[in-house]
């Protein structure tokens, strides 16, 4: 179980690089701003959110699936 979810880990990060774009770089955020200068950076934890989100609904649905073939 431990080893499947590490696989589905790093399985999005393999859709993320080659066909969904790379998650961190879509969120910005402004952390310091002097007049009308703004620091901004990337949010690199995204990433790893959408990935556990990911992994998460995996078994989701595959409990979902097994609950209706006991039906």
């Amino acid at each position: 179980m431990f080893l499947l979810v590490i696989l589905l880990t790093e399985y999005f990060h393999y859709l993320e690089t080659t066909s969904l774009g790379i998650t961190f770089q879509r969120y910005r955020i402004n952390y310091k701003k002097i007049g009308p200068f703004q620091c901004r950076s990337y949010v690199r934890a995204a990433s790893e959110i959408a990935a556990h989100s990911f992994v998460q609904s995996y078994f989701q649905i595959k409990s979902m699936a097994q609950s209706r073939a006991e039906l």
